[in-house]
């Protein structure tokens, strides 16, 4: 099973659905990166004529996916604080980390 999230970011909503892999494997949504535009049909018969955009994710371990790094495994990058995979409340003003985060391909 995949877990998607659909947000509305209006009035701040978010809805989460199981999706059985069978779809996900059919659809060939790993074909996709993420800031592209997706056919809600690729998810279920309940979501047809919608239009999603792919905004984030994680891999079975948990590291966050993030926009422009063009690779589809695992990496190892110097984050500053706030940004995706560093959180604002940790470290020290100016403070960078090396973090692991996934690719978005």
């Amino acid at each position: 099973m995949v877990k998607i999230n659909i947000a509305y970011p209006r009035n701040g909503t978010v809805k989460q659905f199981d999706i059985s892999d069978d779809l996900i494997r059919r659809g060939n949504l790993f074909d996709y990166r993420l800031g592209n535009e997706v056919d809600g049909a690729l998810f279920g018969e309940q979501f047809a004529g919608y239009s999603f955009k792919l905004q984030g994710g994680s891999d079975k371990q948990g590291f966050p996916m993030v926009q422009g790094v063009l690779a589809n495994a695992r990496v190892s990058l110097l984050i500053a604080r706030g940004r995706v995979g560093f959180n604002a409340w940790r470290g020290r003003n100016g403070e960078r980390r090396r973090k692991s985060v996934r690719g978005c391909i």
